[in-house]
């Protein structure tokens, strides 16, 4: 299956976010990223928990500083649009991926903007929802799920996999070549 525009509020919050080491090794200052939840809450979040401290204003305005997010989503998501539209529905996220790279609409945005689409259409880590060992939802891309309900993105392209969860009714298909 394709990718579709998919509510955010569809998501899963996360489940374990793990804390992303800059290419220098420091740490980020994410205050979802579980070890930084475990520290605010005195013990591992849970689904419950991170839907919590989702909606405390005091990690709002952290998660608003957070140096994971990078990128504007308004620039990104409509040169994602237009790019998916002329891929059929059979395209893997690898033959995308490898286009995405090279493609001109891609070279020309702002470093950032442009580490972020190619982000969002990694053959390897795009947007995906899966089931877990307990028939839970989860999500691949959590921090970019983050960043798009911290930026107010009402929905962000996920890979829907045939083998794993289909999408919701009111996604709305991006492939249609």
């Amino acid at each position: 299956m394709p990718y579709y525009l998919t509510s955010v509020a569809e998501l899963p919050h996360p489940h374990a976010m793990g804390e992303r080491p800059h290419p220098d090794g420091t740490r980020s200052n994410c205050p979802l990223a579980l070890e930084a939840a475990i520290r605010t809450l005195g013990h591992h979040p849970g689904r419950d928990g991170y839907r919590a401290l989702s909606a405390r204003e005091d990690i709002a305005v952290r998660r608003r500083s957070c140096d994971v997010h990078s990128g504007d989503w308004t620039i990104a998501l409509p040169a994602i649009t237009a790019f998916l539209e002329p891929f059929p529905v059979s395209a893997d996220t690898a033959t995308i991926a490898s286009a995405a790279r090279s493609h001109p609409s891609f070279a020309s945005l702002a470093p950032a903007d442009r580490r972020l689409a190619l982000a969002l259409l990694s053959y390897s880590d795009s947007l995906r929802v899966y089931v877990n060992g307990q028939g839970e939802r989860e999500t691949i891309g959590q921090h970019r799920i983050c960043w798009a309900r911290t930026a107010g993105i009402a929905a962000v392209p996920v890979w829907f996999d045939a083998t794993t969860v289909a999408p919701p009714r009111d996604a709305t298909l991006l492939q249609r070549g």
